[in-house]
């Protein structure tokens, strides 16, 4: 009989719980709107707290779990271009250089201090830039060293990694890392050291049926591994709505969606005209890649914040977490009509 081991699996998300006891609910009205430094979270009850959207230019500013706030005239500067993306002048580029609407970054053989300072398919070694190692090439110390559809398998100590394929290991095959649980490489995005060896995992499922709703004084648990007796361990998150669910598992069924557009995005040709540092942004990808964009930023943060958002108005959704709701409007106004039929022929690059 095998010992079942527990295995945290690791969920960088934001948290809204004040406690094990129980989750804040908010209510929205979209009906009216308040001004500046009018209140815009306030606590109508013991967890019940009412929410007003700010008028046009106006920013509701997010507080800690259970807390009250008022709108703002918050100003966000924003970040400078890599190589590759566009640019209207000079300064709009991390390298200084915007040549034809596009920053560019310096070419192969030119010296350099970093991978930043390089062109696309480049990266800084030796004080040179140097071209992205292939599929299946040795000698990578990180993914940044691989083509934009690779990491690396490697270890700290050695300089003999080598340019994987991201997603495409089997289960249980010995990988040279596995960080949180987590590693690209595996098929199922998820890992464990397993009696000192890094294996991949299958993809585990949540013990609980969908919505996997959850007590905030526990843990949620995946199934068990039947060939190693692992489980995973995740997160019971509080919803706007005021209840609690678990963060999703990589073989819940929800993932689904999101893991097809992953693996789109990694079979484009546009995935290689980002800079390596950049081959998963949303800055890089909203330059290059055409329509396509909208739903895997639609399925990204449904899955990334499904615990936080299960069941959450629109209303509540645009103030507290004001970039995924416009992300759910252009997706389901781009898309609308292509749900109905499935988006499978659509996704064919």
């Amino acid at each position: 009989m095998i010992m079942m081991l527990i295995i945290l699996f690791q969920v960088p998300l934001l948290s809204l719980s004040l406690s094990s006891q129980g989750c804040p609910k908010y209510t929205c009205s979209s009906t009216n709107t308040t001004e500046l430094n009018e209140v815009c979270i306030s606590q109508s009850s013991t967890s019940n707290y009412n929410l007003i959207p700010c008028s046009s230019g106006l920013t509701c500013e997010i507080p800690g779990p259970g807390q009250e706030s008022t709108c703002s005239n918050l100003t966000f500067s924003s970040s400078l271009s890599f190589p590759g993306e566009k640019c209207f002048n000079d300064t709009d580029c991390i390298t200084s250089k915007c040549l034809d609407s596009y920053c560019s970054g310096s070419l192969e053989g030119d010296s350099c201090t970093k991978t930043k300072d390089c062109d696309i398919g480049l990266v800084c070694k030796s004080s040179i830039c140097i071209l992205l190692k292939e599929i299946n090439e040795k000698g990578c110390r990180n993914d940044f060293d691989c083509v934009n559809n690779a990491g690396c398998n490697y270890i700290s100590t050695s300089t003999d990694g080598e340019c994987i394929e991201y997603f495409s290991l089997d289960e249980y095959t010995e990988i040279k890392y596995c960080y949180g649980n987590k590693n690209l490489l595996c098929k199922s995005g998820t890992c464990v050291n397993n009696n000192g060896t890094f294996i991949c995992l299958p993809e585990l499922s949540n013990t609980l049926q969908s919505p996997y709703e959850c007590s905030m004084s526990d843990y949620c648990y995946s199934e068990e591994d039947g060939l190693t007796g692992i489980a995973l361990i995740g997160k019971c998150e509080c919803s706007l709505d005021g209840k609690s669910y678990c963060s999703l598992f990589p073989g819940d069924p929800e993932t689904y969606d999101y893991k097809v557009h992953r693996k789109a995005w990694l079979n484009t040709k546009e995935i290689h005209m980002c800079h390596s540092e950049r081959r998963f942004s949303a800055e890089c990808m909203d330059d290059i890649w055409d329509s396509k964009k909208y739903s895997y930023w639609y399925y990204e943060n449904y899955v990334n914040l499904y615990a936080q958002t299960k069941n959450a108005d629109s209303c509540s959704l645009s103030i507290y977490y004001p970039s995924y709701s416009e992300v759910v409007l252009t997706f389901t106004s781009s898309f609308g009509e292509l749900l109905a039929f499935g988006l499978g022929a659509y996704l064919v690059i």
